[in-house]
């Protein structure tokens, strides 16, 4: 059985004053978010952040159940206060009719999950997301 979803279309300003540190404490405090199966067992919540650009704009989405949308909308706007949150549809049908053919890409990790892609003490000077929305 699937459960209902929220969408939150995140916009921020163009000039940011967070750190990457900001997004380390929010990606932290979702860390505790799981679901109980049976007495021991517990599983993760499928949360996706996903970035789409529509007519030259760059849009970032967080996509969770509907249950944790005020825990993730109090967790984003204490972390980054001049974002501002917005409850949004799913933009895929819009997009892609069913007339359209369809191309997503996957990216892969080589290592195992634990182990980082980089840090963001490695980015001082460049934008890591820079190249990829360019």
């Amino acid at each position: 059985m699937q459960s209902e979803r929220v969408i939150l279309e995140v916009k921020t300003s163009r000039v940011s004053e967070e750190t990457p540190e900001a997004m380390v404490q929010f990606l932290s405090s979702l860390t505790g978010l799981k679901k109980r199966l049976f007495f021991f067992i517990k599983r993760g919540i499928p949360i996706s952040f996903e970035i789409g650009v529509f007519n030259q704009t760059i849009h970032f989405y967080v996509t969770a159940p509907l249950k944790y949308k005020t825990f993730i909308e109090s967790q984003l706007t204490s972390q980054y206060p001049k974002s501002l949150l917005v409850s949004s549809r799913d933009y895929l049908p819009e997009i892609f009719p069913e007339t359209k053919d369809l191309s997503l890409g996957q990216m892969k990790l080589t290592s195992g999950f634990l182990y980082p892609i980089k840090t963001y003490k490695d980015f001082k000077e460049v934008d890591p997301i820079s190249s990829l929305l360019s």
